[in-house]
């Protein structure tokens, strides 16, 4: 009974508290966004990525939590190099390119995330624990 009291107080203070309004990502190369479990970095055009995808989600899984989707003037590329700024044990997503009219990743449970025009390496949390990829 206490639990169930626990964690509707708690879905009632992340209801109040939640973000309508959508981010927007004003990064340099180098530097880094979040999304939940997952990383935006800003990389040059000349990064490389592996062939391009139709699916527009950034994280694997079939969870609610795994419902990053990046929507708009993009294009999604499989990932091949990890930006030069992470750890080389870091879980490496998908590239998006992201054209002249941007982009939004949107999540049910994260306040979405605008992007403006250029190129952007996704990577996955991890547990330093356990060196898995966290999964929200």
């Amino acid at each position: 009974m206490q639990a169930e009291l626990t964690i509707e107080a708690l879905t009632k203070i992340a209801k109040e508290t939640a973000v309508d309004k959508p981010r927007a990502m004003k990064y340099k190369i180098g530097s880094y966004g979040r999304q939940g479990d997952i990383y935006i970095h800003p990389v040059s055009a000349e990064h490389k990525h592996g062939e391009a995808t139709k699916d527009h989600q950034l994280a694997v899984g079939e969870g609610r939590g795994s419902r990053h989707i990046v929507e708009g003037d993009v294009k999604v590329f499989l990932g091949t190099n990890l930006p030069t700024t992470v750890n080389d044990r870091t879980f490496l997503g998908p590239m998006i390119e992201v054209g002249s009219k941007g982009a939004t990743i949107t999540h049910p449970e994260h306040a979405h995330v605008k992007l403006d025009a250029g190129f952007y390496q996704i990577t996955h949390q991890m547990d330093a624990r356990t060196l898995q990829r966290v999964r929200d």
